[in-house]
């Protein structure tokens, strides 16, 4: 969501660096001609400049340049755009001050903060107040502001957006985040305040927590946790389990730390359910199952080195059980493949390929087994194998995906070298 009102933000600073508001362009006198204000118009910014600069314009009046200027920013040319108007003794008077506003936009794009925060500063005393644009500008400001330095004066233009909820809360949230990764606890704490739109608060959840933990607080960072934890629902409740499990650990509540990694498993997000899986994992003793979903989870992760020592603990647990529980036949190939990046288990992995192919009539199995097969054998350089088992996965298993690639491949080689008639029956 932060995101997502960045993105906004961006985009009306974009439009109001170069639409007009409330007045029409045709109506200004401007001596360039007539069709580079047909570009401007049309959104052809960069043409519009060039054409623009090629009558002058950066030299005529204040219309003129400021016309230039907008030319410029529309195609993100922002070190022109100050170098037309900075300094420039009309910008307060042309135009609605727009020239301001734009000024503003080139210092932070180049990250000159003090100067855009003056620039802004400026535009907000004398735009339109009401406007989409004047909004952005006091969001501009306020960010331009703190990452200057002056930080209460940022806060006093962030009250200027209580009228916005919204806006004031995203506004103190994006700020906020920076301060939460400097581990700036106090500053994280007053713009937390700030924030009173309930899905802001929401996402800012964990600001707090990240900034005890960066400021070297684990003790409160802990706390805080267990706090996020206590109140949150479903996938946030989640992450917050695995940061708090992951603090416990360390601090030595392994039995506390097992059960929040656990519980954190079932629903956290991508990055989060990885970490909790690679926990787990270390703290061993987990049963067949659990460790069967753990190794899969690592081995989506790209984590290898765990996921096939847990596939090679998920065949331990089977042998030794009563029953003999077979292993999966999908882990099994995961397994050998693994295995295949391993030099000194290369010729086990091909044995349990070999294995796998005697038993597995189920194209999608049989189908991955034999390309993986084919794919260990290609970095052996033994090319002549790779062609056999090639060949096996057409004639064994002719519906899989795999099967499907390698006829399209030799198709697309045929129709390369002009055997127009091999291509064809082979697309076919």
């Amino acid at each position: 969501m932060l995101r997502v009102f960045l993105v906004v933000m961006i985009v009306i600073a974009a439009v109001g660096a170069i639409t007009p508001q409330g007045s029409s362009y045709r109506s200004l006198l401007l001596s360039p001609a007539d069709s580079a204000l047909v570009e401007f118009e049309a959104g052809r910014f960069w043409h519009a400049a060039r054409m623009l600069r090629e009558e002058g314009a950066a030299a005529g009046k204040p219309e003129d340049v400021l016309l230039l200027a907008r030319a410029e920013a529309g195609w993100g040319n922002w070190s022109a755009v100050a170098e037309l108007l900075d300094g420039a003794e009309w910008l307060s008077e042309e135009s609605g001050a727009i020239g301001l506003y734009i000024l503003g936009r080139a210092w932070e794009a180049q990250g000159q903060w003090a100067e855009a925060a003056e620039s802004y500063g400026r535009y907000v005393d004398l735009g339109s107040l009401g406007t989409t644009r004047h909004h952005a500008s006091i969001v501009r400001w306020t960010r331009s502001l703190w990452k200057s330095g002056e930080r209460e004066a940022s806060f006093i233009s962030l009250r200027q957006l209580e009228p916005h909820l919204g806006a004031q809360s995203w506004t103190a949230l994006e700020l906020a985040l920076g301060e939460a990764r400097d581990g700036n606890v106090s500053w994280v704490e007053d713009l937390l305040g700030m924030m009173e739109q309930p899905l802001a608060q929401l996402s800012g959840w964990r600001l707090l927590p990240d900034a005890l933990f960066e400021s070297g607080d684990l003790i409160g960072a802990t706390e805080a946790f267990r706090e996020a934890y206590q109140q949150l629902t479903a996938d946030r409740r989640a992450t917050a389990a695995i940061e708090l499990g992951e603090l416990l650990l360390d601090g030595g509540d392994t039995a506390t730390a097992r059960g929040l990694l656990l519980e954190g498993l079932e629903e956290a997000p991508g990055v989060f359910r990885d970490r909790a899986a690679a926990e787990l994992f270390d703290l061993g003793d987990s049963n067949r199952e659990l460790t069967l979903e753990l190794a899969r989870i690592l081995d989506r992760a790209g984590d290898g080195r765990r996921a096939l020592m847990g596939y090679d603990r998920v065949v331990a647990l089977s042998a030794n059980t009563i029953d003999g529980v077979p292993v999966p036949l999908p882990m099994r190939v995961e397994r050998a493949r693994l295995m295949g990046t391993v030099q000194t288990r290369q010729e086990e992995a091909i044995q349990e390929f070999r294995a796998i192919r005697d038993i597995t009539t189920d194209d999608r199995i049989g189908g991955r087994n034999l390309e993986l097969w084919a794919q260990l054998r290609r970095r052996q350089g033994l090319d002549e194998h790779v062609r056999t088992l090639r060949r096996w996965l057409l004639e064994e298993h002719p519906n899989s995906s795999e099967a499907a690639e390698v006829a399209w491949s030799r198709a697309s080689q045929a129709d390369s070298r002009g055997e127009l008639d091999s291509a064809l029956r082979q697309y076919a």
